[in-house]
Parts: C-alpha cells; sequence; structure tokens
C-alpha cells in the first residue's frame, strides 16, 4: 500500500506542478498547490488501495466458501470415471 501512496502522491505533485507551469503561476504557488495535490492524492489512493485489497480478500473468501460448499454437497461424486 505504501508504493501505491506514493505513486498517488507523486502523480499527484507532477500533475499539479505541470498544470501550475502551464497557466504560468509563480513559482511559490506552484510549490504549494503541489504539494497539497500530492497529499490529497496520496490519501486518495491509499484509501483505494485499501478498498480494492479488501474487496480482493473479499473475493477470495467467497470462491473458498462456495468451493467448500460443493465438495461438502456431494461428497461420494468420483472425479474419474469407473474403469470397466
Amino acid at each position: 500500500m505504501k508504493s501505491l501512496m506514493i505513486l498517488g502522491a507523486t502523480g499527484g505533485f507532477l500533475l499539479a506542478a505541470g498544470l501550475g507551469l502551464a497557466v504560468e503561476t509563480g513559482w511559490p504557488s506552484v510549490f504549494v498547490n503541489a504539494c497539497v495535490a500530492a497529499a490529497v492524492c496520496g490519501l486518495a489512493a491509499r484509501w483505494w488501495s485499501r478498498v480494492w485489497m479488501r474487496g480482493l480478500v473479499e473475493s477470495l473468501q467467497q470462491r473458498a466458501a462456495a468451493k467448500r460448499a460443493a465438495t461438502q454437497a456431494a461428497p461420494n461424486k468420483p472425479t474419474q470415471p469407473a474403469r470397466a
């Protein structure tokens, strides 16, 4: 999750700095806006990574529960056809 937060902060900083320089804003204002954007984008990326990981874990748990339910429903079902 740290890497996603750092990636989000870097992206936010570069985006805000690029936009600030594109509209020809002064350096102090560009730097402050870029720092604020880095903090906001970093926190948003951290939140999103937690939501994503929670969903991933949940889906894996559901898949495991479905597999357990399928094996408990038909425990005597042969996996290979009987040979004659």
